[in-house]
């Protein structure tokens, strides 16, 4: 059993079972999906673009790159689309097709004329270690490296940066996560003295700063490790190599790059500095392993232990919840097939956040570990109608995600909505347009959505054996919406 000791600092930890780890290993190709079609790029989609006022022209992200980014988007290009280059077009614009093409929905297959770029072979591992002694967080920290740290943590611990007045702090949220920010970030570095060095960065933060500022470090070709100060961190951001940012007015992570740490060091000390309502947002990404593992036992160990904040007993866990996620991504790491079971509860939750973000701000907005809790409640209400799982069935686990929380809750939802009805044509119109965008969508067309569900038995069950999603015709998402905030709500 582990145990945790809060001494003289919030940050000491003394264990003598801690420094366990789960060895994260990938082979996968780059780009990570063979086009099904082409979309062909010409000069008649940069007519528009004044090439010679170009936005932040000295940076990967310029103006072209976030024009090709725009014009895919709107037209909810698949990651199944490449894109094809029309040899009339101009260096410049062939190079920042190229870079877009890198970093849409994590990488899509691009070619020059109908010259198709032979995909490259990514294979590696790194190791996700629970931290036994906070010096291992102080050598981290004071390593020579680029250090970039969330503003929240910073000031929480100012005692464990004291040597580093160097660091690159930023301020992050689910509104700011963005490629603005990335820029910030590769600005910081090229400013500082560790930009001529070939240290990895050091990245201490919750999800939202690891998923951005490793998809800076990757723009820069330089390796990174992880420091997750969260629970959500700890058990899912940091786990599998996926990086990016949120598309403003489309939709979540649409923009970024698989890129894998070269360590993850998770000290559970960080957890004391949680409140409730980050604990019980980290929990629902917890219990979305326990239910994918079909152990609802621990499942409900789990939830009562959030409930009580017993940090030590939860730290104990962390291990065997990081494995779970570990063991799919070796399966399949670019999210070609297996590896989309970790997203039950993430198309909606996706929607949910999108609009969240779009009506409020501050404490109104909600969390992503909140929305994934809604989106797996009622992933088990589709899941009683479109792949057999009993009502019974699908009671006994939302009752337990309901132990955490009950963020579905119509009075939640409608503070999440900026005080809009869930039931109301609008938030249907808008949860359905986040839905289409979902980076996960298989088709440019509207008319589809691609599902997490559980079988009869409780498993994670697609409708056949090759298949893990199933579809939902979208014409009967308001039907089925209306239905859940009725009688899970």
């Amino acid at each position: 059993m582990l145990q945790l000791v809060i001494e003289s600092a919030p940050f000491s930890v003394v264990d003598e079972t801690l420094g366990q780890s789960v060895n994260i290993s990938w082979n996968m190709f780059d780009p990570p999906i063979a086009a099904k079609a082409w979309r062909r790029w010409t000069q008649s989609d940069f007519a528009n673009v004044n090439l010679n006022a170009i936005e932040h022209p000295e940076s990967l992200l310029n103006g072209i790159v976030t024009h090709i980014l725009k014009q895919a988007l709107l037209e909810r290009l698949p990651r199944s689309t490449g894109w094809q280059i029309d040899a009339a077009l101009s260096t410049q614009i062939k190079t920042a097709l190229k870079t877009t093409a890198g970093i849409y929905k994590r990488g899509v297959a691009v070619r020059e004329g109908t010259v198709s770029t032979t995909p490259k072979t990514l294979i590696g591992s790194y190791l996700v270690q629970i931290a036994d002694a906070d010096i291992q967080i102080l050598n981290a920290i004071n390593s020579d490296n680029f250090l970039v740290v969330d503003q929240n943590v910073f000031q929480h611990h100012k005692q464990l940066f004291s040597k580093r007045p160097d660091a690159f702090v930023i301020q992050l949220d689910e509104h700011s996560k963005r490629l603005s920010s990335v820029r910030k970030i590769i600005g910081g570095w090229k400013a500082s003295k560790q930009s001529k060095q070939s240290e990895p960065w050091c990245l201490i933060g919750g999800g939202i700063l690891t998923d951005t500022a490793a998809f800076a470090a990757s723009l820069c070709h330089c390796e990174s490790e992880f420091l997750p100060t969260t629970l959500l961190a700890m058990a899912d951001a940091c786990v599998g190599g996926k990086t990016g940012v949120n598309a403003e007015g489309f939709g979540k992570n649409l923009i970024g790059k698989f890129y894998f740490p070269r360590k993850v060091l998770a000290w559970p000390g960080w957890l004391h500095s949680l409140d409730q309502r980050q604990l019980n947002a980290g929990a629902f990404e917890c219990l979305k392993h326990y239910i994918i593992n079909n152990d609802l036992p621990a499942a409900i160990a789990f939830a009562q232990l959030i409930v009580k904040k017993e940090l030590t007993a939860i730290a104990a866990v962390l291990p065997t919840i990081i494995k779970v996620k570990a063991d799919v991504v070796e399966q399949d790491p670019a999210e070609t097939g297996k590896r989309a079971i970790l997203n039950l509860g993430h198309t909606l939750g996706h929607a949910i956040e999108g609009l969240s973000q779009k009506l409020t701000t501050g404490s109104a907005t909600i969390l992503h570990g909140e929305a994934v809790g809604v989106g797996m409640m009622f992933a088990l209400y589709l899941s009683t109608k479109l792949s057999g799982l009993p009502n019974e069935e699908a009671d006994k686990r939302v009752n337990i995600l309901k132990l955490v929380s009950e963020v579905n809750s119509r009075t939640s939802l409608q503070i999440f909505f900026a005080g809009k009805d869930p039931a109301s044509t609008d938030v249907i119109v808008e949860l359905q347009s986040f839905i289409n965008q979902d980076k996960k969508a298989t088709s440019s067309g509207r008319d589809e959505s691609q599902w997490i569900l559980l079988g009869s038995s409780g498993e994670v069950k697609g409708p056949s054996q090759t298949t893990w999603t199933y579809a939902l015709d979208m014409s009967q998402f308001p039907t089925m919406w209306t239905e859940f905030l009725k009688n899970y709500c």
